[in-house]
């Protein structure tokens, strides 16, 4: 299902990790596992599953039904470093229509709109031109506020909120689910 390619916008360069033969190798999970604990990002963005150890975050992004995608700065021509990280996962083909559960990461030198709401854009892009997704769910932790101020700003649209469904740092929280389809993907971006 994923595209070996890369798709640049402006001073962004998303490239999918594809196991086993893409343009990344495994080696480069090693270091985003690292960089996302040196960040103090882990439990923010794995807030479910903390306890996630190297082997068994390198088989997840290995598995069929994720999709992750770098979203790599670029000075000129050359990639300066990663500025974040999506994946669909629970990526599920139902007749001709396709849907998936969205995550994002933004490292921290990077988390300002002005960067961040670009490069979703580019997320969104790959997602439902080239990958072909109908509907994306988000599932995000009530108690993340920059979390849930960013899914509303870049065009999630809240369906509901799940009483303490989610974990956020080490607490029970609300659980926002939120979407994005190819009609409102349409009308915000005009893809």
């Amino acid at each position: 299902m994923a595209k070996e390619f890369q798709l640049r916008q402006g001073p962004f360069l998303l490239a999918p990790y594809i196991p086993r033969g893409g343009v990344y190798s495994p080696e480069v999970l090693v270091g985003l596992y690292a960089r996302l604990k040196d960040e103090g990002l882990w439990d923010t963005v794995f807030h479910d599953n903390p306890d996630m150890n190297l082997l068994d975050f390198m088989e997840f992004f290995s598995m069929p039904s994720v999709m992750l995608q770098f979203v790599n700065i670029l000075d000129g021509e050359n990639v300066s470093d990663i500025g974040a990280i999506a994946w669909l996962s629970g990526v599920e083909q139902y007749g001709s229509r396709q849907r998936a559960v969205a995550n994002f990461c933004v490292f921290k030198s990077y988390q300002r709109p002005v960067l961040t709401d670009p490069m979703a854009r580019l997320i969104f892009g790959y997602w439902f031109e080239c990958l072909g997704i109908d509907v994306i769910v988000g599932m995000t932790p009530a108690a993340n506020a920059p979390a849930v101020n960013f899914i509303k700003r870049v065009g999630f649209v809240e369906a509901c909120r799940i009483p303490n469904y989610s974990f956020y740092k080490g607490s029970t929280t609300d659980c926002v689910i939120s979407f994005m389809d190819t009609k409102s993907y349409s009308e915000l971006y005009g893809g």
